[in-house]
């Protein structure tokens, strides 16, 4: 257990440090006029040649909305400070028991796999070996991808507040993890991976457990082998981006709300709630989609019960977590990026007509199995699972879920009416592999197949899976490219050049990223109009 005297401690630094950096924040955009600030603003992080960029992102109107924002927060952090000293005993006390609860669950959960058979320990000790080392041999192959190189230049590159002040950073709990694994002895490219792939691995482990607390031992066998080979939990246990860790809390909320419907009253799971709300959105804003999700089967559930108290406190939850985000998400509010990526959310459909819709079953299909002919699995698997009646409270959720999740990613798809980034169907991997569960115990597919058996199904499921998923198209996308960038680089350097003019957007991150890796700066102008280093011909 963490002894109160050490959490007083934290609570009261934290309590002073709060109001503290506010109140400075606030003094130093008082006494500076806007050119000043941009100027200083570029210096901390170690960018001054960046200051045309940050005016376009912080415009004078938003440096003085700032001004009004910053004191108005100054105020509401002296009031927490307040509140935090005041109940500084309570506060470290449930703090205590609630840090005591999860080392207990913790505990148990590590109990519990020891006490499995040793058929299974073998099964989950080969799965995640094989995996690690599969995903392991793309990291040191595969090459940097445009988003992965984009990142470690703006957020994970520079020095540690570049991550939390440059606008646009909607990754900031995966480039803080990242920043702090590029300082590893290894290779920079495969470091800044190496988050999303342990990540990935106790996801999988997890994704196991809770299957196997569900369903039994066969049933978890085959539906975690399917999860794991799935093909965009696959790229994203290779790619340096936050998705393993975003489906990882998504599967942490999926099993602390199935503890709240078993046991309402129980502090700890509304305490674990709001944790892994903050710490979901900390990783990804699109979290968002998988807490909607949620909340929707929450308020089915609370309608079945005629009781909506568990449905109104995690409302409430929500909010405060949505009130402790705004500091992390500050630099985005005020320069209103994050008003930008929902207006592109909300633009005009591009397209309407019915072979659009069969087309999206269709890219749905194959980012999340690998397989494009079986486009029509998904709907047909929702329709199924509406009509399953399930008396068990648990399994009723995990039901609302998938088919909550199926249904609102297709009328996203419908609404937008255009193909939405593949790394969004992510979302859909855990209600498709929890489906299949259900629906192996509902129609006791495995009650007569032995241990052996699973384990064979298994071995098929992974083989045949793992063969489509490995040839999936994601992972070779940027091999021209990035044999491009590297040519045209060397070139520059060779010839030390310091800027560059292109055409194409797509070798702007390429190129910076390798004259960073020779510790070199490269200024590129863009022919595109639409580009913030937009330079005419």
């Amino acid at each position: 257990m963490i002894k109160r005297r050490f959490l007083n401690l934290v609570i009261g630094i934290l309590a002073l440090a709060i109001p503290v950096f506010f109140i400075l924040t606030a003094l130093f955009f008082a006494g500076n006029d806007y050119n000043a600030f941009i100027i200083a603003f570029a210096k901390l992080l170690h960018k001054p040649g960046w200051t045309e960029f940050f005016k376009s992102s912080f415009p004078e109107s938003s440096f003085e909305n700032a001004r009004v924002l910053l004191f108005f927060l100054s105020g509401i952090s002296l009031l927490i400070s307040f509140f935090l000293f005041r109940n500084l005993n309570c506060i470290s006390s449930g703090l205590s028991r609630f840090f005591s609860s999860l080392s207990g669950h913790t505990a148990y959960a590590i109990q519990t796999i020891r006490h499995h058979s040793l058929a299974e320990k073998i099964f989950i000790g080969l799965l995640l070996p094989v995996i690690f080392l599969v995903s392991l041999y793309h990291i040191l192959v595969q090459p940097m991808q445009y988003d992965e190189m984009w990142t470690y230049n703006y957020f994970i590159g520079g020095g540690f507040w570049r991550t939390f002040l440059i606008p646009g950073n909607n990754h900031i709990g995966y480039t803080v993890i990242a920043w702090l694994f590029k300082w590893l002895p290894v290779n920079q490219d495969i470091a800044i991976r190496l988050p999303a792939l342990l990540a990935g691995i106790l996801l999988i482990l997890c994704f196991w457990l809770m299957c196997r607390r569900l369903f039994g031992s066969s049933i978890a066998m085959v539906s975690a082998t399917f999860f794991s080979s799935m093909a965009l939990v696959t790229t994203y246990l290779v790619l340096a981006r936050s998705y393993s860790m975003l489906l990882l809390c998504s599967l942490f909320l999926l099993w602390v709300s199935i503890k709240l419907i078993r046991d309402r009253q129980n502090t700890f799971y509304k305490q674990f709630y709001l944790l892994i709300l903050i710490a979901g959105y900390l990783v990804n804003p699109l979290f968002g989609f998988g807490h909607l999700v949620q909340l929707i089967s929450f308020f089915m559930i609370g309608g079945f019960r005629r009781d909506y108290k568990t449905f109104i406190q995690l409302i409430y939850a929500s909010v405060i977590a949505g009130l402790i985000l705004t500091i992390f998400y500050m630099p985005d509010l005020v320069t209103s990026h994050l008003g930008l990526i929902a207006a592109s959310f909300a633009a005009p459909p591009s397209a309407g007509n019915a072979v659009f819709i069969k087309e999206s079953f269709a890219a749905v299909s194959q980012h999340i199995t690998g397989i494009y002919s079986a486009w029509f699995l998904l709907p047909a698997i929702s329709i199924l699972l509406l009509f399953l009646k399930q008396d068990d409270e648990p399994r009723r959720f995990l039901i609302y879920c998938s088919v909550v999740s199926f249904l609102l990613m297709f009328v996203i798809l419908l609404i937008q009416q255009r193909f939405l980034p593949e790394r969004f169907f992510i979302f859909l991997s855990i209600p498709v592999a929890l489906c299949l569960g259900i629906l192996l115990e509902k129609f006791k597919v495995l009650s007569n197949l032995s241990f052996r058996s699973a384990v064979i199904l298994s071995l098929i499921i992974f083989l045949i899976s793992s063969f489509r998923t490995y040839n999936y198209s994601h992972f070779y996308l940027s091999e021209k490219n990035d044999f491009d960038c590297k040519e045209i680089s060397q070139v520059l350097i060779t010839a030390n050049a310091d800027s560059c003019y292109i055409q194409h957007p797509d070798f702007k991150p390429g190129l910076e990223y390798y004259a960073r890796k020779e510790n070199r700066l490269m200024v590129i102008r863009m022919a595109d109009e639409k580009s913030l280093d937009y330079m005419p011909a």
